[in-house]
């Protein structure tokens, strides 16, 4: 899977909302920045970007230095944050499918952290949508609502059926 592409939604400017995952995941990025991995900017700009991304990210920032034995500090939060991202839908997540979904969500005028969360959590149900989604209900009308969550659940796989679709490739002889 394709994980490593450009942040998709730096083209949507960030908003003043901030959330635990953009918290964490900015931070972590930051962290290994400046203390542990020496980066090269490429493009000098600050953008969201998603845990799949995230998850990119540090897997490559491992295999760079899971042979340095004198960075075990560092080792343990690129393992302790590569096993929460394996947890979340980052884990199935493609950059084909993150543009698709964010070229197929771009009539709903959501603003760049809503679609950041979307992406992230991939709700599945409209009581997580409208978590994600500032003021909803005001905003989208029901069938918006379920139009969205069609939109999420075609373009963005599902853990849970990658998750079964290795066991059943596993228990086959």
């Amino acid at each position: 899977m394709d994980h490593c592409a450009k942040s998709q939604l730096s083209k949507t400017p960030p908003e003043n909302v901030i959330t635990v995952t953009m918290l964490v995941s900015g931070w972590l990025v930051f962290l290994l920045s400046r203390h542990f991995i020496k980066m090269e900017v490429k493009e000098p700009r600050c953008t969201l970007i998603s845990n799949a991304e995230a998850f990119c990210l540090l897997k490559e920032a491992k295999e760079k230095h899971n042979k340095e034995r004198s960075l075990r500090q560092h080792q343990t939060i690129l393992y302790e944050t590569i096993k929460y991202l394996k947890a979340t839908p980052a884990i199935s997540q493609t950059s084909d499918n993150v543009k698709e979904l964010i070229r197929a969500l771009e009539a709903y005028k959501l603003t760049g952290a809503e679609l950041l969360q979307i992406v992230n959590h991939r709700p599945a149900g409209v009581v997580d949508l409208g978590i994600l989604i500032e003021e909803c209900e005001e905003r989208l009308s029901d069938e918006q609502v379920e139009e969205i969550l069609g939109l999420i659940s075609k373009h963005l796989p599902s853990p849970l059926d990658e998750q079964s679709e290795l066991e059943s490739v596993k228990s086959k002889p």
